[in-house]
């Protein structure tokens, strides 16, 4: 406290009077710059400081980088070796079945799909999604480059077995397929052991694999005129309902060579071919074996031969 003197004009003397106290000014100033430190050292606190909970978002967006990264990776991977495989499947399918092979991938680029995507999660999700079906078509072309390779060095096995369609192309309709079907005559349901193609009486019927001629199975009641096939690996083919055969028992027969005429010679309702497949003696079903056909062509005779109606015969 700082001390003052002051002259008494009426008293001819001088007195101490006592100054202002100045004290709070400091203390206030002191109190600002501790307020300003303060605030700057939260700030440099903050800004280099990790909670626990930011350091866990931080290493899970890691762990998604990571896993995305080598994602796309894999998939770039296997879209190349999925195009390299496509082009072998479709020479391998045209040169065996005069067909260009039906694609059914859609091979979107990564940038395509990238953008379309609002999180990472959802993006990893999108791209392993992709992965395993191109996983599963690789797959597929790989057990069709090893049965290219098969066909090649046993093409004389293959010759015999029945994986043709045994009418002429365009000229025939599917009609009904294996299983329970309702006869057109006794309207009963029935196990039906082929499958039916309608086509114009007289059309020529093809074999579907070398074999030779040999009498048909017994009970054979109501199939008209019959051309049963042993095809010498277990594998029989039937063709029945036919107006007339055009080969004799025991004669030996090489795929696509015509055997008979289109009919309707048994108990049977219009011409049609009634065509099975036995395998080791039992009627198996014949779409399981016909694949010598374009896939989109094979998909919809597979569709119309699951339906359950009337059959032919």
């Amino acid at each position: 406290m700082k001390k003052q003197w002051h002259f008494d004009v009426e008293n001819l003397q001088y007195y101490q009077k006592q100054g202002k106290n100045k004290w709070f000014l400091p203390l206030l100033i002191v109190f600002i710059a501790s307020l300003g430190f303060g605030f700057i050292f939260f700030i440099a606190i903050i800004s280099f400081y990790e909670t626990p909970k930011q350091r866990s978002l931080l290493n899970q967006l890691e762990i998604y980088e990571n896993t995305l990264n080598r994602t796309k990776e894999k998939y770039h991977h296997y879209v190349t070796k999925l195009k390299l495989l496509q082009q072998y499947d479709s020479m391998v399918t045209k040169e065996i079945f005069e067909e260009s092979i039906y694609d059914t991938i859609l091979l979107a680029s990564w940038t395509s799909f990238a953008d379309s995507m609002q999180n990472v999660q959802s993006m990893i999700s999108f791209t392993q999604n992709r992965l395993s079906k191109v996983e599963n078509r690789l797959y597929i072309e790989y057990v069709a480059k090893l049965l290219a390779i098969y066909i090649q060095k046993h093409y004389d096995k293959i010759e015999k077995l029945p994986l043709r369609i045994p009418l002429p192309e365009g000229k025939y309709t599917l009609v009904s397929g294996y299983g329970k079907r309702i006869h057109p005559i006794f309207k009963m349901v029935r196990q039906h052991n082929g499958v039916d193609f309608a086509a114009r009486a007289g059309t020529p019927v093809l074999a579907t694999a070398g074999g030779i001629v040999v009498p048909p199975p017994q009970n054979m009641i109501g199939y008209g005129n019959v051309v049963c096939i042993d095809h010498e690996n277990g594998f029989k083919t039937i063709y029945a309902q036919l107006l007339e055969s055009k080969v004799k028992l025991y004669q030996k027969i090489k795929p696509n060579e015509v055997i008979g005429l289109v009919g309707s010679s048994g108990i049977s309702y219009g011409p049609h071919l009634h065509y099975e497949i036995w395998y080791h003696d039992k009627p198996i079903d014949p779409m399981d074996v016909m694949m010598a056909i374009p896939p989109v062509h094979y998909f919809q005779m597979f569709t119309k031969a699951k339906q359950l109606n009337q059959s032919l015969s």
